[in-house]
């Protein structure tokens, strides 16, 4: 199906539920294909832009839409068909958390830089199959990883690359060359950390193993660090 999108303001994806493939929108959605579409909007109560997501599928040469929810599900059913048929894991699925008897299984689907789907399938899903079952067999033969990297909970010491990054607590900027901490956030499940002065941290709540690139930055600048946190 045709579609033009503004290529300033909205950009998406498609999402082919037979191989979980994903194509970059250029001017057209294939039929009983997902997509999903970014719009860049500026809300002036706020004074901000934010990006709207729009969830849908082209079905007999038109547009449903649908909420994300809806579309996991839909994906859900379509990875319990595609594990059934290639006994693999699309490029970018991973299981996500352990894989018990009794219990469904979960897991995350990456699409494009900054969006994922929680997906969940059951015996159900394959045909009355138990899913650890068949999964434990996948494992044992994939070289590659197939579950989802843990979440990083240490902050890191280093200096800033730029003159950019503003502090999380008193909001100016850190700048560049000045040691900074940063503080793990997520995005979905995408990685980014909010940075700090190190005066304005609040040093009684860490302990050295709590931090990570203490041995790449300057001996002196260490030693104050491991002084503050050992009081």
């Amino acid at each position: 199906m045709k579609i033009t999108l503004n290529s300033d303001q909205e950009w998406g994806f498609t999402i082919n539920p037979l191989n979980f493939t994903q194509v970059k929108i250029l001017n057209e959605i294939p039929e009983g294909c997902f997509f999903i579409i970014k719009k860049r909007e500026y809300l002036k109560e706020i004074e901000r832009t934010i990006i709207r997501n729009i969830y849908g599928r082209v079905k007999l040469g038109k547009i449903e839409q649908y909420d994300k929810k809806q579309v996991s599900d839909l994906l859900s059913s379509a990875l319990g068909r595609y594990i059934l048929k290639t006994n693999n894991l699309p490029k970018h699925v991973k299981i996500d958390g352990d894989l018990k008897f009794t219990k469904p299984v979960n897991f995350v689907f990456f699409v494009g830089n900054y969006d994922i789907f929680h997906l969940k399938i059951d015996s159900t899903d394959l045909n009355g199959k138990n899913p650890k079952e068949i999964l434990d067999k996948m494992i044992q033969k994939s070289s590659l990883n197939l579950f989802k990297k843990k979440r990083e909970t240490k902050w890191k010491a280093e200096y800033a690359k730029s003159g950019v990054s503003k502090c999380t607590k008193c909001k100016n900027y850190i700048e560049r060359g000045n040691l900074r901490l940063g503080e793990p956030s997520y995005y979905q499940e995408y990685l980014s950390f909010r940075w700090y002065h190190e005066s304005c941290i609040d040093w009684g709540r860490f302990n050295q193993d709590l931090i990570t690139g203490l041995e790449e930055i300057k001996q002196e600048d260490k030693k104050r660090i491991l002084q503050k946190i050992s009081k």
